[in-house]
Order: structure tokens, then C-alpha cells, then sequence
């Protein structure tokens, strides 16, 4: 464990604590959320008042500037990924101020963005604010009251629905007490009774995060979506708001959407992110034997960047194959934190703009192998409207034991077709990760990292045979003008 993040107990430190705890929220919590109103991304964020009176006051871009500051001065000694989960807390609490007073608060009554000692953010934290962008909290298709406090100083949690180990804190702070467990209480749906700071009654009242526990999770290796979903509950939407593509909105950078690496190998489901669940999980699966296992390689040598990858061992059952099509395997995405039935929907798993590219890097020998990638999507730009599954044209995997890139470009139709649940081979304005699928007809190790989303990327025609569209080794130089 690091040293303490927040050394100070302060009751109205953090996002809505301070504001509710004074009064001045009460519109928030006595009145309902309207539907999403928030879709559109927000480029500047009005800043005025609050505990160092007028001297941070001003218009600062909202995610080079504002957030990595909100970052650093709410739980700037955290680890990365605890880092990554207050980024998307405060990017919610943002929005919310915004469209509803058009400017906040620069202390605890609201977000503290700047102190007279705390005036550049570090590198980590703008970082972890790249790696959310436009990312916020929804649920039924409404923005929550993203709570969070600095909580207690842990030594053990419960870790995931009905585990009896009880809380254990090293040092017990008194805004512990605001702080919500939903997810290994089974809080879901109804269940979900929200946060002390705001009116229960209210449905945009989730919970509340507790900072000390963010961090505490992060060196156990866990996720941010996960952290996000222990105390606002499984069911909570991450979603990227929208780029107005009528004006000059500048296009998020790439951005890891499972890249297996962490600080710690002490949860190895947490750090395989949304690749932790068996390959044995879908129903979808076809002629996959017993012997198909996933594990986490500790090794830079065997990884594509970084020092983790994944290996997915396939065991073909060739008995069960009496049409001789071959194995079928749907290696869902995923956070840990769900119910099962959510596993692969859009719930665990970030939504995001159905623009640039998403794709994978694979290695193996096996030289029958054929990889696509599914998402969920729909036409209508609502998270409620996100259902619909579609996978991208299989590509022949080169068996040479290199890594190679995989990658589905969202604008090109000649890139997708229709797979399940309606879908119609056209990619709508928002998608979520299915799953990656592999093909073949042998047993088969194959190794995968870096699966990403490049908004900024644009479409190059399909050459044939299809093969030809991965990128690295020699076939690296074909096609695109971007690098790694």
C-alpha cells in the first residue's frame, strides 16, 4: 500500500460531499435528472468562486486542463487506475454543474481544480484523463450523482456479492460513513439504495466512492471500470459523450481497451480487464473442448508492448465437428463486476463513437486461424438504444509467430456484417466490445494484446485476400501511414 492520499479529514473535500453537506445542492438531489442531455462533448468548463475566492477563476478546457487538475488535487498520489476512476467521477460531476449552473466551484463545495500549492498536474494524471476521455457515469440513460469522499485507509474488503469478509480499515475517517458497497452487497437495480450525502429517493443517487478504497483496489490490480462498479454498483453505463461533428471538435487520441498490464499480479481477472472471464463462457462457442484455457503471461518478451499479454489456448474438438466447419470461439469482453447476464453487453463494457477504428494485436504458428471482432451497436446515439451485434469481415491470422495488428475501421460498411440480435452489417453512432472470435480447425495457441480504439484512424480499402489487411512484420509497410 502507498502512503495515505489524504491525510486530512475533511467533510466537504470532494465533488457533491461538500455541497450537499452545505445546502448548496439541494436542486440536484430533490429533482431527477433529465434524459440524456449531456450527449454532446463539452469542450470548456466555467470556473468561479469557491475556497481560494477568485483567483482560479476562468474558461479552461475541459480535458487538458480542468480535469488533470481535478485529478491531482482530489487523489493525485494514487494509482493509476484509481486515478483513472476519479477522472471519470469528476468528468460526470462536470457535466452535471455545467448544464445545470453553467459554471463550478473550484473547492470543496464542489471539485477542487486548483490550490495555491497544487497548480500543474503530473503527466500520470493527465494520462488518466486520456485514458477516459469523454468518458462519464449513466444509468437508464441518465447522468448519476457521482459521490465520492476520501474514506477510510483499507486493509481488507469484501471483493466481490456475498463474500463475508468483513471491512477492515487500518484508520477509520469519518466520511467512511458515506461511502457505498454495492457491488459485493449485491446493490443492484432496486437494491441499489444510493448515498447518505444525497436524497435516497432519488434515482440518480448511486452511491458513493470512497478514494482510500479506489486506490486500495488499483494496487490489487483491479480495473477502473471495476473500481467505478464496487461502489456505484455493476449495473452503472460508462459512455463516452458525443463529438460534434459540425464543428471542429478535435478527435479523442487511441486509447487501450485491454492491454493486460498492471502494477500488481495479485488479481490476474482484474488485470486481464474486460478479458477475464473463461473462453468456456459463451453459448455461442462451437466445438470448443474442455482443454480451452486463458492466461496472464508476466513476460515483455512474449508481450506486444508492456509487460503482459494473454494466451488463449484452443482445444478444437474435432469429435463434435461431424460438418468438418471448424472450431468457433467467442472470447467475450467484460468487466468482473457484473451480474453474468450482463457479461458482453454494453453495461460491462465502455460505450463509445462508433468513428476511427478498433482492433487487435494476435501472434501464433497456427496457420488456420481467422479472427473478427463484434460489437453492439444501433443507429440511435442513446445508450438505451445500444442492442443490435455486428462483427467485423474475418482476417486470415499470420502464422509466423510475430505480432500482427487486426483492425476494423468503423465508416467502411465493406468492414462489417450482420451477426446477431438485428444486427445489419452498418456500425450506428455508438458500439460497445462483444467479444473477439477466433476460427480454425486444429488445436491452437495464440497470443493477444493491446485490443484498442483509435478514433483518430481512417479507413483504408479492404485489399484482397483479406489477410493482407494486418499490420506489422513486412506487411507492416502496406497500407497505412500511421506507426504502432
Amino acid at each position: 500500500m502507498q502512503q495515505s492520499k489524504r491525510d486530512t479529514v475533511r467533510f466537504g473535500m470532494n465533488c457533491l460531499c461538500g455541497a450537499l453537506l452545505a445546502g448548496g445542492m439541494s436542486l440536484m438531489m430533490s429533482g431527477e435528472a433529465g434524459a440524456i442531455d449531456y450527449m454532446w462533448r463539452m469542450e470548456d468548463i466555467t470556473v468561479e468562486g469557491g475556497e481560494w475566492g477568485n483567483q482560479f477563476d476562468g474558461v479552461y478546457n475541459l480535458e487538458d486542463t480542468y480535469l488533470p487538475g481535478v485529478v491531482d488535487c482530489e487523489n493525485g498520489a494514487a494509482g493509476t487506475e484509481a486515478l483513472k476512476a476519479q477522472a471519470v467521477a469528476a468528468r460526470t460531476f462536470a457535466y452535471y454543474k455545467m448544464y445545470n449552473w453553467g459554471k463550478i466551484q473550484n473547492g470543496q463545495g464542489d471539485q477542487v481544480f486548483r490550490t495555491p500549492g497544487k497548480q500543474d498536474p503530473r503527466q500520470k494524471h493527465k494520462d488518466a484523463v486520456k485514458a477516459t476521455a469523454g468518458e462519464i457515469l449513466t444509468f437508464n440513460g441518465k447522468y448519476i450523482a457521482s459521490f465520492y469522499v476520501a474514506g477510510s485507509k483499507v486493509s481488507e474488503l469484501p471483493l466481490k456479492p456475498g463474500d463475508d469478509t468483513p471491512k477492515d480499515f487500518w484508520w477509520d475517517y469519518p466520511t467512511e460513513k458515506y461511502v457505498t458497497y454495492n457491488y459485493p452487497n449485491d446493490k443492484w437495480g432496486d437494491n441499489n439504495q444510493g448515498s447518505t450525502l444525497g436524497s435516497l429517493a432519488n434515482p440518480i443517487n448511486r452511491g458513493c466512492m470512497s478514494q482510500n478504497g479506489a486506490d486500495y483496489l488499483a494496487d490489487l490490480g483491479w480495473n477502473y471500470m471495476d473500481i467505478l462498479k464496487y461502489y456505484y454498483g455493476g449495473d452503472i453505463q460508462l459512455e463516452s459523450v458525443m463529438r460534434k461533428t459540425w464543428t471542429d471538435q478535435a478527435k479523442f487520441e487511441k486509447r487501450s481497451l485491454a492491454d493486460f498490464e498492471s502494477p500488481t499480479w495479485q488479481q490476474s481477472k482484474s488485470k486481464s480487464g474486460i478479458f477475464g472471464h473463461s473462453p468456456l463462457y459463451s453459448g455461442s462457442n462451437k466445438h470448443i473442448g474442455a482443454g480451452t484455457t486463458t492466461s496472464l503471461l508476466d513476460d515483455a518478451g512474449m508481450a506486444h508492448s508492456g509487460d503482459g499479454s494473454q494466451k488463449i489456448v484452443i482445444d478444437y474438438d474435432e469429435a463434435t465437428d461431424t460438418s468438418d466447419s471448424g472450431y468457433f470461439l467467442r472470447h467475450v469482453a467484460g468487466v468482473q463486476n457484473v451480474q453474468n447476464s450482463m457479461i458482453a453487453s454494453k453495461t460491462a463494457n465502455v460505450l463509445l463513437e462508433a468513428e476511427g477504428s478498433v482492433g487487435v494485436w494476435l501472434k501464433t504458428e497456427a496457420d488456420d486461424m481467422k479472427v473478427s471482432i463484434a460489437v453492439d451497436d444501433n443507429a440511435d446515439g442513446y445508450s438505451a438504444a445500444v442492442g443490435t451485434g455486428d462483427r467485423g469481415v474475418k482476417f486470415d491470422v499470420i502464422g509466423d509467430g510475430e505480432w500482427h495488428k487486426y483492425e476494423w475501421f468503423f465508416e467502411d460498411a465493406d468492414y462489417w456484417e450482420a451477426w446477431t440480435g438485428g444486427g445489419n452489417g452498418e456500425i450506428g453512432m455508438r458500439f460497445s466490445l462483444d467479444s473477439i472470435q477466433l476460427f480454425g480447425k486444429s488445436d491452437t495457441v495464440v497470443y493477444m494484446d493491446d485490443v484498442f480504439y483509435d478514433m483518430s484512424a481512417v479507413a483504408v480499402p479492404i485489399p484482397e485476400p483479406a489477410s493482407l489487411l494486418v499490420f506489422g512484420g513486412v506487411m507492416g509497410m502496406l497500407l497505412r501511414r500511421r506507426g504502432k
